[in-house]
């Protein structure tokens, strides 16, 4: 079943792009090759706005396959991405200084957010190096801490609203209204559904206050949250995206942690303290409010799907 999932979820990124390749092919007039190249760039493009909507972390599919393999699609969106835009700047032309312009920012934007994703917020390089982990640790402890580097990672809407009026200048696309129309469409429902999900949705977070802080030993603690009201959409394995937006140790900043109980009014978290963020939770005062994006997570799932007879070994890492 989850194999099947991993195929839908996979086929989301090749039918994405379809309606304005196929509106652009029935309605153009240039040449075959320049086709060709804007067809690759409607692709990027695309891509573009779908890895968006996938950084929302939408609960229901996260539930269908699972986070990891929704990270895994957002980062092969953007390498694909920048692949077929780097095709298209180099073989392409125009007369219209504007539009090469935005066209090398918007590919200089891209290179760069793809550089700062691949090292900061995936383990592709850090994982594999011991020399780029330190590198790492070493530069969000001093200049690019988590959640700098994290709004720098939205340097990726600026890249869409950069192609986005890249190709409202060039007269061969604005001369189809049509094509224009749907183009618009698609980038304003995309950033209209990310501005909603990120800062405006009521319903974005969980929201309690911390009931209990106690360490378990040399570099655990443990945080219990009481939720202002039950979650009946917790499961036993779930993780939050946690912040504490009125601690001045820890600031506003969000981590992910497991919920390590089954209740689903006061959630108990478990916490190894390895960094300069969780070295602080110690700081974290009673009765600070706390906001938490979630659950996710498909452990009580995986569970089900077993045997309840046979023995669960659990590794905890």
């Amino acid at each position: 079943m989850i194999a099947l999932r991993l195929v839908a979820l996979w086929a989301a990124a090749v039918v994405f792009p379809l309606p304005l390749m196929l509106v652009y092919e029935a309605i153009a007039t240039e040449p075959v090759n320049l086709m060709q190249l804007v067809q690759f760039a409607l692709i990027a493009y695309c891509w573009w706005l779908l890895a968006i909507l996938l950084s929302v972390r939408p609960r229901w599919l996260d539930r269908f396959v699972g986070l990891p393999a929704v990270y895994r699609l957002h980062g092969v969106l953007g390498l694909g991405a920048l692949v077929l835009a780097w095709i298209h700047h180099q073989n392409s032309y125009t007369s219209n200084a504007l539009a090469q312009t935005l066209g090398d920012w918007g590919l200089y934007g891209t290179i760069a957010t793809l550089c700062l994703a691949v090292f900061f917020l995936s383990g592709w390089l850090v994982d594999r190096s011991r020399i780029l982990l330190a590198a790492r640790r070493f530069l969000e402890r001093t200049l690019m801490h988590h959640q700098v580097s994290i709004w720098l990672h939205r340097v990726n809407i600026v890249v869409v609203l950069l192609i986005w009026l890249h190709a409202h200048v060039l007269d061969r696309m604005n001369q189809y209204p049509v094509f224009m129309i749907l183009f618009d469409a698609n980038t304003v429902a995309v950033l209209g559904i990310y501005a909603w999900k990120k800062w405006i949705a009521p319903d974005r977070f969980v929201r309690g206050a911390v009931a209990a802080n106690e360490p378990r030993g040399a570099s655990t603690r443990r945080i219990s949250i009481a939720l202002d009201r039950a979650d009946p959409a917790v499961r036993p394995g779930d993780f939050f995206f946690v912040s504490f937006p009125g601690s001045a140790a820890v600031g506003s900043e969000r981590h992910p942690f497991s919920v390590t109980d089954d209740d689903q009014r006061t959630l108990t978290f478990t916490i190894r303290q390895h960094g300069d963020w969780t070295n602080r939770l110690g700081e974290v005062a009673v009765g600070t409010r706390a906001n938490l994006e979630g659950p996710f997570g498909r452990f009580d799932d995986e569970v089900a799907a077993h045997d309840p007879d046979a023995p669960l070994v659990l590794l905890g890492m």
